[in-house]
């Protein structure tokens, strides 16, 4: 799935519309602090590679403890293109397709938890 959202966002990032939106950015135009939070979000194991999180799942001691990491690897890229959607604001509409498709992932892990669990 996560490869799919990576090719997806890649072709998003050559229209023209999101170029120009990023290349519309000024460095002043963001707070030091946001910039900050914007490199913690990309650097930080908080949108981990494919591998850290296939090791994640195996280190996990339940069915559930993995649905768990999954759920919180979706919110967390949830959030990350949230804050690449307000940053591009008018011109990030491209983004809401990736958007719509986590948020399904995180309906259909919370419905395979909730199976697993009863």
């Amino acid at each position: 799935m996560e490869r799919e959202h990576e090719k997806t966002f890649r072709r998003l990032l050559g229209q023209q519309d999101v170029q120009r939106a990023l290349s519309s950015l000024q460095a002043g135009q963001l707070s030091d602090q946001y910039q900050q939070y914007l490199l913690a979000l990309v650097d930080s194991n908080m949108l981990p590679d494919e591998e850290i999180a296939r090791k994640l799942a195996e280190d996990a001691t339940s069915e559930v403890e993995a649905i768990n990491i999954a759920l919180q690897m979706e919110k967390n890229t949830i959030l990350f293109y949230q804050e690449l959607q307000n940053l591009l604001g008018q011109e990030a509409g491209v983004l809401q397709t990736i958007l719509d498709e986590e948020r399904s992932h995180v309906y259909e892990l919370n419905e395979l938890k909730a199976y697993l669990q009863n």
